[in-house]
């Protein structure tokens, strides 16, 4: 997996590219953290470019969203399709979150 990071205005786009798995799920955590530390919590994660994610990439999700909250902050899915869409469904993990069909919709909603 690599991970893109990028700022969008107020709005923190995190772009995990490849596989988030077990392998690399702290790498994401890492990333994830370095990326909001100091900025504002409002934040994107962008599954578009996702392959596969397995149950530790879901618990990254969550952390991410347990971080963000604790902050005051808000967070976004997007991107969500094929296997993907398929896991996050199946676990029960599609109501938990804010999905937007693409970034930009998004990042509107969240800059909003």
């Amino acid at each position: 997996m690599s991970l893109e990071i990028l700022n969008m205005g107020e709005v923190v786009v995190i772009r995990p590219v490849g596989r988030l798995d077990a392998a690399n799920a702290p790498d994401f955590d890492t990333a994830a953290g370095k990326a909001l530390a100091g900025a504002s919590c409002k934040v994107l994660v962008d599954l578009g470019s996702l392959e596969y994610i397995s149950s530790a990439g879901l618990r990254c999700m969550l952390l991410l969203a347990k971080k963000v909250k604790s902050n005051s902050g808000s967070l976004m899915l997007c991107g969500l399709s094929g296997m993907v869409a398929n896991v996050f469904e199946v676990s029960g993990f599609t109501p938990m979150f804010q999905i937007a069909d693409d970034a930009d919709k998004a990042v509107a909603v969240l800059a909003g």
